[in-house]
């Protein structure tokens, strides 16, 4: 037999529930302030990211891809690996344009 909550328990969880679905998270943010500093089309290309983000992420927890992390640290390491590259590589280059930048402002 499933054990029900009681009314004082399921009241508490439907409140909880609400705050956080009416809470908006990074993803909201980001949407609303690609839309109000670069326009409705650059809000709604944000939008389609995030939403085809989620789906990949569901389709690779529906096929066993989180359980199989979980499970490996390897695995776990080689993901977060590979997850950090292009942000290394994006401090790297930025950092060379920024160089440039700096050279090029010294020229004038």
């Amino acid at each position: 037999m499933i054990p029900t909550p009681d009314l004082a328990g399921l009241g508490l969880f439907v409140l909880a529930a609400l705050v956080l679905l009416l809470t908006p998270g990074p993803a909201v943010l980001y949407i609303v302030a690609r839309s109000i500093d670069q326009g409705r089309r650059a809000g709604l290309v944000s939008m389609l990211g995030v939403h085809a983000g989620t789906l990949v992420h569901i389709a690779a927890a529906a096929a066993g891809f989180s359980a199989l992390l979980a499970a490996s640290a390897t695995a776990f390491s080689a993901v977060r690996y590979l997850d950090a590259l292009p942000r290394t590589r994006a401090q790297v280059d930025g950092g060379k344009e920024s160089r440039a930048f700096a050279h090029a402002a010294l020229r004038l």
